[in-house]
């Protein structure tokens, strides 16, 4: 398949990530599909936005039933089919453990696992239809090495369920040329939080650096190049997955 024909479904097209992500694949002639949470956000950004050929913007929750099934009959209408979902909308809490919520739990949960869980499973069937696709997911590197020094209980646990269910994907549709992946960034130096002090970069990364977001965009891009990759979870974290330092 040729890249110009590929679709691709960005969630949380108005982050940081999101919004250097459309660019990236709409540079590269993919068809894009950004998943806004308000009409605001997404008008904002269309502004910013040269090609707008190639991009279809979307405003809704990607964790209603409802919403990721209009959004994939929307993506098929226009561009014909839907090979690529990037998931980039998993929330994380850091918050010591007995001062969690039951809505903190929620949110965690409907950010991380339920709306993977309605977009890959709807997207899942539309790429058995065409012989393949791909999804990954942008996860965290806590939940590969859960730390004393960042108490996130609640995302270690949610996060986990997503590499679980990466994993299991991979597994299961790895006979129908479905490649299921996960990318864990550890911090990510990003224009809201520009400044910061040695100290805790030293308590978030052994590399004596934070990352940025093109770190995390080259991993995507190898991936999605990748037809052999699957099931892994790729720490872009600077060594902080790899133990205490």
């Amino acid at each position: 398949m040729k890249p110009q024909q590929r679709t691709a479904v960005i969630t949380d097209a108005e982050s940081c990530l999101g919004k250097a992500l459309v660019r990236t694949l709409l540079d590269e002639h993919y068809n894009v599909i950004g998943i806004f949470s308000s009409d605001e956000h997404m008008q904002s950004f269309l502004q910013e936005l040269d090609n707008k050929t190639a991009f279809l913007p979307v405003t809704g929750e990607s964790h209603c039933t409802d919403f990721a099934g209009q959004l994939m009959q929307q993506g098929i209408i226009r561009f014909g089919n839907i090979d690529i979902i990037i998931h980039n909308s998993g929330a994380f809490l850091s918050k010591t453990y007995e001062k969690t919520t039951p809505d903190d739990f929620m949110h965690l949960i409907n950010s991380n696992i339920y709306s993977l869980f309605n977009l890959s499973q709807l997207a899942i069937k539309n790429m058995l239809k065409n012989h393949g696709g791909k999804i990954i997911v942008v996860t965290s590197c806590i939940a590969l090495q859960p730390s004393q020094k960042i108490p996130a209980a609640l995302s270690v646990l949610a996060k986990e369920g997503v590499h679980g269910l990466v994993r299991a994907l991979a597994l299961e549709y790895a006979k129908k040329n479905i490649r299921v992946n996960a990318v864990a960034p550890g911090y990510i130096e990003s224009p809201l939080n520009t400044e910061l002090n040695q100290d805790f970069i030293n308590l978030v990364s052994p590399a004596d650096k934070v990352g940025t977001i093109n770190d995390i965009i080259e991993s995507i891009r190898f991936l999605l190049k990748s037809d052999y990759i699957n099931g892994t979870v790729m720490p872009v974290d600077g060594g902080y997955s790899a133990g205490n330092w």
